[in-house]
């Protein structure tokens, strides 16, 4: 009975220990089995000296470099070659003149054979014919737009009996001139008209305007006089081209003398692109978009470089407007940079124009891979949540000409270490910019790269020691570990301070700030609709609890090991699938920024995490889960089950609607819930702040656009 006695509590501690290792290696066999790519080969950084090789995937289609990764100067877009080069560039502009000529330009697309309807011409006048224009000739012209063959602006109108210069004119054109009632008012109409079209064959384009757009230097002067369009019930489109390929089309609200517009792709997904025009509301798909896309196809074989094809369309017909290649004088650049820099891309065989989709050009606008997280070092406060602030870019010259970032130039050198990557984290702090790049491809290598592997060593030897060591086995005596814990974390203080990344023992500033910094970050990074993330950290962090609560020395060092190698490890890999790449920025620049200091380090992830992970999230959690708008009461309402269970409890489970859609779905009869695509879809922060119902295809879902014209920071 004696030795029965004895050896029960070993048993009892031999069968603790082997359900806990039992519970890690199923935890890491689980991470294992779960989905991922490459698993044993972890990628690395491409090789910068050839960035603009295609990659040929196994299903035979062609992978695009990403431009997030291309454009790192930011002169290389099509405004800046266009100001740098095409301006001033006479050979350039003999080369596209007859695409400009809007006398010549009728001729040429009509002989590219496309389905596109070209206006009817009234009427050509040049300085040998210009006095055939007579007044009875104007009165009984139909409605018709009066307009230079030659040059852009000096557009006039003649309608319901009536004349006026509407676009480009001198202001003393541009008085509205009728002729309903007296004869005299038809003289004075067309003294006007007449002035107007002298004018324009005799001094426009001026010499300097040559200088600027000489493409028109080259084409016949002549004053084209065509039939009017009903322009109140069709919409314009601006397809922008780059050899031969339509990248994207600017889209005129209403008719074309208001400046609002909005950028869409090939494929009618809107684009959060802006340049002069204010974004329309909304518009829908028109009936006639891909006879469209296949008119802007079939002129983009013959038409060279960067070009901006103007076309009218109602739902039936789709009409040619005219040709430009240098809009606006190339005053204006696109927003974001990555949108011009695609076009000059493509234009410069950078990349393969041919191999450019909708779904390219949509993922180069809504990237968000160049993320500038920027610390407030004064005083977190609880109520204030100015912490940490987190934007997304689609390129490194977005980042750095952005206002957030003073020094450009610096900022562009900085940017230059992390192109190769996948990921790219430009931290700013007290006026000093560190950059840090990450692979966005989740690998067991780069996980396991995670693992402080010298402090596990550490720990491994200082255990041998302790259950094998003649002198040392006395130490495994029952009795509570606290004091060996916070020794244990003490010695792991020691040892960051000797790391290449410290900057010392203690931050200047106080411990106090660290917490809640720590807390205010969690929040951010620990958000409930990345179940994942928060029910890896329920399962691992207890173990560092546990630490505290163990009986004898030898079963802390084991859990501590534990807690090293696990929950690092099942902690990286499921933080490795944040989708959102701000809240992944923010996530390692806190982290770096904290290990500067080895004291607080150690308070940052030993001490604090139990806490938030239990007293903060897990409760956070259940309310989600479990609430009556939760997804645990969604699925069982979907099954028929909550409603019972529920009224047990006095509470009115969510019903669904009759067409089995998801719940929160208006309808009629239940009038709707809070979320417009269902409980899945709760508000999550992203770079626009709290959204959960914008996908960028524009289906729902949590990986929505971001404003170009608001900013889209991430505040804790």
């Amino acid at each position: 009975m004696t030795l029965q006695h004895s050896l029960l509590p070993q048993l009892q501690r031999s069968r603790r220990l082997g359900i806990l290792i039992a519970l890690v290696v199923f935890q890491s066999v689980t991470v294992l089995l779960h989905k991922q790519t490459s698993v044993l080969h972890p990628p690395v950084p491409r090789d910068l000296s050839d960035p603009f090789v295609l990659a040929s995937e196994p299903n035979g289609q062609e992978d695009l470099e990403p431009m997030s990764r291309i454009f790192l100067e930011g002169r290389a877009t099509y405004t800046s070659e266009c100001r740098r080069f095409k301006l001033t560039n006479i050979t350039w502009g003999q080369s596209v003149a007859p695409f400009v000529d809007k006398v010549g330009a009728k001729v040429l697309v009509e002989q590219m054979g496309t389905s596109v309807k070209i206006v009817p011409t009234i009427a050509v006048y040049d300085t040998a014919n210009i006095s055939d224009f007579d007044a009875m000739y104007m009165k009984a012209l139909p409605d018709s737009i009066i307009k230079p063959a030659h040059a852009t602006g000096w557009t006039a109108q003649v309608q319901n009996k009536s004349y006026v210069c509407f676009k480009g004119c001198k202001q003393e054109t541009h008085k509205f001139q009728s002729w309903l009632g007296e004869p005299s008012e038809i003289e004075q109409a067309h003294k006007v008209a007449k002035k107007v079209m002298q004018y324009t064959l005799s001094d426009v384009p001026s010499p300097e305007f040559q200088k600027k757009e000489p493409q028109y230097g080259f084409v016949p002067r002549r004053v084209l006089i065509e039939h009017r369009l009903p322009v109140e019930r069709m919409k314009e489109y601006h397809w922008w081209i780059a050899n031969g390929q339509p990248v994207f089309v600017c889209i005129r609200c209403d008719e074309g003398r208001t400046k609002r517009g909005s950028y869409y792709s090939s494929a009618f997904q809107k684009l959060e692109i802006t340049s002069i025009l204010e974004p329309c509301q909304h518009l829908s798909r028109p009936k006639t978009w891909e006879k469209m896309i296949s008119i802007v196809k079939n002129m983009g074989e013959h038409v060279p470089g960067v070009a901006c094809i103007d076309l009218y369309a109602d739902d039936l017909d789709v009409y040619f407007s005219e040709i430009t290649f240098t809009r606006g004088k190339c005053r204006t650049y696109f927003q974001p940079l990555v949108a011009d820099a695609l076009l000059y891309a493509m234009s410069n065989d950078i990349l393969a124009a041919k191999s450019i989709t909708a779904d390219y050009v949509e993922k180069t606008v809504a990237d968000r891979s160049w993320v500038h997280v920027s610390f407030d070092l004064g005083e977190p406060l609880l109520s204030t949540n100015k912490v940490v602030n987190a934007t997304g870019f689609p390129s490194g010259p977005d980042l750095c000409r952005n206002q957030a970032t003073a020094n450009s130039s610096v900022c562009d050198h900085t940017i230059d270490s992390v192109a190769s990557w996948d990921l790219h984290c430009v931290i700013s702090k007290e006026n000093a910019l560190t950059a840090v790049g990450q692979s966005k491809i989740r690998t067991i290598g780069r996980i396991v790269q995670k693992i402080d592997w010298l402090l596990v060593l550490g720990l491994v030897v200082l255990l041998v020691l302790v259950k094998f060591g003649h002198k040392t086995r006395q130490l495994d005596r029952p009795g509570p570990q606290v004091f060996h814990c916070f020794l244990y974390l003490a010695a792991v203080a020691v040892f960051k301070t000797f790391q290449t990344h410290s900057a010392g023992l203690l931050s200047p500033r106080p411990i106090w700030y660290t917490v809640v910094e720590s807390y205010q970050t969690f929040k951010i990074v620990h958000p409930v609709t990345s179940p994942a993330i928060a029910l890896s950290h329920f399962a691992t962090y207890w173990i560092s609890v546990s630490a505290f609560f163990s009986k004898r020395l030898t079963t802390m060092l084991i859990l501590w090991c534990l807690y090293e190698v696990c929950t690092a490890f099942v902690n990286e890999y499921f933080h490795f699938g944040e989708e959102d790449d701000s809240v992944r920025c923010m996530r390692v620049s806190f982290i770096l920024y904290t290990k500067e200091y080895a004291i607080n380090d150690v308070v940052r992830v030993y001490l604090l995490p139990p806490l938030f992970v239990y007293g903060y999230l897990l409760p956070k959690m259940m309310l989600y889960w479990f609430g009556p708008h939760g997804c645990a009461t969604w699925t069982l309402t979907r099954l028929g089950l909550a409603a019972r269970v529920l009224s047990l409890y006095g509470v009115h489970a969510p019903h669904a609607d009759h067409n089995g859609g998801a719940l929160g779905t208006a309808n009629a009869n239940h009038g709707g819930g809070k979320y417009s695509a269902g409980f899945f879809q709760t508000p999550r922060v992203t770079d626009t702040g709290l959204h959960g119902a914008t996908r960028r295809d524009g289906t729902g879902g949590n990986q929505g656009y971001f404003p170009t014209n608001v900013n889209h920071s991430k505040t804790l």
